[in-house]
C-alpha cells in the first residue's frame, strides 16, 4: 500500500508538471502570437499613414493643376460674355475675330489629375483600414475626378463637332457651352478638394460649401 502510495504521488507530481509545461507553452504561444499581430497591425498602421501622406501630396497637386486650368476656362468665359454683350451689333467676322483671340491662347487646357496613391490604397486593401469618415470623403472627392474624366471624354467629341461647324457664330457658342459644363465640373472637384484637404464636411454639392 505504501508503495502504491508513492507511485500515485509521482504520477500526480508528473502529471501535475507535465500540465505546467504544456500551460507554459501554450502561454508562449499566445504571447508570440499576440506581439506578431501587434506588430502586423504596427507595420500597417505606419504603411497607411505613409500612404495616407502621400495621398493627400498628390491631391494638393491635383488641386493646384486644377486651379490653373479653371482660371484659364474663366478667362475665356468672361472674355465672350464681355465680348457678345450686345449681340445685334456682331458680324460674322466679329464672331471669327473672338474665337481667333481665343485659339490663339489655347481655348481648352485641361487638368491632368493623378490617383496613383488611391490606386496603391486599393490593391494593397489598405483602403480598409482607413476611418470610416475619411474614406467616404476620398470617395466622394475621386467619384467627382471620374466625373471630370467624363466630361474631358464629352468635351473631345463636342470640339470635334464645334470644329466641323462653318458658321463662325455657332462655333462660339458650341466652345462657351463646352467651357460652361468644363467650369462648373472643374469648380465641384476643386470645391471638393478644398473641403477635404481643410478636413471640412463635402456635401452633397460642394460647389455651393
Amino acid at each position: 500500500m505504501a508503495d502504491g502510495g508513492k507511485t500515485s504521488t509521482t504520477i500526480k507530481s508528473m502529471a501535475l508538471s507535465a500540465g505546467r509545461e504544456i500551460a507554459a507553452v501554450i502561454v508562449a504561444i499566445l504571447l508570440a502570437l499576440a506581439i506578431n499581430e501587434w506588430w502586423e497591425d504596427h507595420e500597417r498602421e505606419q504603411r497607411k499613414v505613409e500612404l495616407l501622406d502621400k495621398l493627400y501630396i498628390e491631391l494638393a497637386e491635383n488641386l493646384a493643376r486644377l486651379k490653373t486650368a479653371h482660371a484659364h476656362h474663366s478667362k475665356h468665359l468672361d472674355f465672350i460674355r464681355a465680348e457678345t454683350q450686345n449681340p445685334e451689333n456682331l458680324t460674322a467676322d466679329d464672331y471669327q475675330r473672338i474665337f481667333n483671340t481665343m485659339y490663339r491662347q489655347g481655348i481648352m487646357r485641361p487638368a491632368l489629375l493623378t490617383d496613383a496613391n488611391w490606386e496603391i490604397a486599393k490593391l494593397t486593401n489598405l483602403i480598409s483600414y482607413i476611418e470610416l469618415e475619411q474614406l467616404s470623403s476620398l470617395i466622394q472627392v475621386f467619384a467627382l475626378f471620374e466625373a471630370h474624366e467624363f466630361r474631358w471624354r464629352q468635351n473631345g467629341d463636342a470640339q470635334t463637332l464645334a470644329n466641323q461647324e462653318e458658321d463662325p457664330q455657332k462655333i462660339l457658342e458650341l466652345y462657351f457651352e463646352i467651357l460652361n459644363e468644363t467650369w462648373w465640373v472643374e469648380k465641384s472637384v476643386i470645391a471638393a478638394l478644398e473641403a477635404l484637404l481643410n478636413g471640412e464636411e463635402i456635401g452633397d454639392k460642394p460647389w455651393e460649401n
